[in-house]
């Protein structure tokens, strides 16, 4: 398993992973992951928790293009540039420091030299170590997960020299990404490169049929040979946590906002319209959100008079977020409101299904995100003002006479998302893989 996200870095890609290789065992496979011997994550966590029995993993060096080329720079030649660049400022009577025009050219460069993305320093160590293993261990297929996409051009250059099976995991599309930061030029020369790397892969896995469907038409293969594996939550990362709710009635976001693409301003916009009509008491309402830039929230803090009711944290890691939206009342899920997003799952959702809290969504902007609420009954997608308050008094009122706000999930179709039960469907690939190239060794 070719996988940059893996402890001690931590975040959304890590977990799934992680959960992979915890569970494939159950399935008769035995994984060797490839990671990278430095790099961070969002949150990161403690390097034991990525360590199995049943699993070994490898670290292979990785050149970090952008931080150990930048950092050289920084120390023996912008640092000079930049005091003799310094002038006062008239308004403020402080020192301010101009780009240097070189600079510029020095970070455009830099963006370039990480092509597909910033990990391609590993590719060359990764590609020699893999071939190592392969021939060492009697490897029978190789698995890469996305982001970053340098995990695929790894796999992809493995397998023209091996000829083992590939799968190729994209837990977000490629080109397709609707949050990547491309400009017309790169992103019309890494969609080419998209589709001569996947081509080659004997399988690719995705999360959500949107998604799926994309993939197939951009890369011209058939659909039967993208497969589709949602994210998921796992029973075992929630023994163990106190089933205490919080003294308030607390609505709980834990992730991005992706600089608010992921819009809250519907929400603090209606809780302060209760709040000034009295429906909603301001000491016994809370929303927190435990996010990673906390930016913008001291606007909206005082744009709508929140300052008693709005917390806000920075992350936190895995196993306390899971902590915290067992404590809350409701937990929320924002939606982008671009519809090249329409397919996304976030995998978040699937944290809150293992939490067992209602969960209130908006805006109504994803289909899959809506079918699965409807189909679990976990929780209700909103759209407007109207249908916001209207839940919120609902659920409120509810709270004020129970202290809880009911939870109707369905359980024999939240079970479906369990991490083992996602790990069985990428077995059933391999196994499948495994009868059409050969044996398992």
């Amino acid at each position: 398993m070719i996988a940059y996200f893996y402890p001690p870095r931590g975040g959304m890609g890590t977990i799934r992973t992680l959960k992979f290789v915890k569970y494939l065992f159950k399935f008769n496979w035995k994984t060797i992951v490839l990671t990278t011997d430095k790099g961070k994550g969002i949150i990161d966590c403690d390097e034991k928790e990525g360590y199995f029995e049943h699993a070994k993993i490898v670290r292979s060096h990785f050149f970090d293009i952008f931080g150990d080329i930048y950092s050289i720079y920084r120390k023996f030649i912008y640092k000079k540039k930049e005091i003799n660049d310094t002038k006062p400022n008239n308004v403020t009577n402080r020192k301010i420091f101009k780009t240097p025009f070189y600079e510029k050219i020095f970070r455009l460069i830099l963006a370039w030299l990480q092509f597909p993305d910033s990990i391609i320093g590993w590719y060359p160590f990764a590609v020699k170590k893999a071939q190592e293993l392969i021939i060492k261990n009697n490897i029978d297929v190789i698995y890469s997960t996305s982001p970053p996409e340098t995990s695929h051009l790894i796999a992809f250059k493995v397998k023209q020299k091996t000829g083992i099976p590939w799968i190729a995991d994209l837990r977000d599309l490629w080109t397709q990404n609707p949050y990547s930061m491309r400009g017309p030029v790169r992103q019309a020369i890494e969609r080419i490169l998209e589709k001569k790397v996947l081509a080659k892969a004997d399988a690719i896995i995705t999360v959500s049929k949107p998604l799926a469907l994309s993939l197939s038409s951009v890369i011209g293969i058939p659909y039967n040979k993208v497969h589709i594996i949602t994210n998921g939550y796992d029973p075992d990362d929630f023994i163990g946590i106190d089933n205490t709710l919080s003294e308030k009635f607390t609505l709980t976001y834990t992730g991005r906002l992706y600089r608010f693409k992921k819009n809250p301003e519907l929400l603090f916009k209606v809780v302060s319209n209760l709040i000034r009509k009295g429906k909603l008491d301001k000491n016994r309402i809370a929303l927190n959100f435990y996010v990673g830039d906390l930016a913008g929230f001291p606007y909206f803090k005082e744009k709508y008079s929140l300052e008693k009711v709005l917390n806000v944290f920075n992350f936190i890691p895995y196993h306390e977020s899971l902590i915290q939206q067992k404590k809350a009342t409701a937990l929320l899920l924002f939606l982008s409101d671009n519809k090249s997003d329409f397919g996304n799952y976030t995998g978040k959702l699937f944290e809150y299904l293992g939490a067992g809290r209602p969960i209130l969504s908006m805006p109504s902007s994803s289909e899959v995100i809506e079918e699965l609420l409807n189909r679990t009954n976990a929780g209700v997608i909103v759209s407007n003002e109207y249908e916001l308050e209207n839940v919120l008094m609902e659920w409120y009122l509810e709270y004020i006479e129970t202290g809880t706000v009911s939870y109707r999930g369905v359980e024999s179709e939240i079970v479906k998302y369990t991490r083992e039960e996602c790990t069985k469907r990428l077995a059933s690939i391999l196994d499948n893989l495994i009868s059409i190239n050969g044996k398992k060794q």
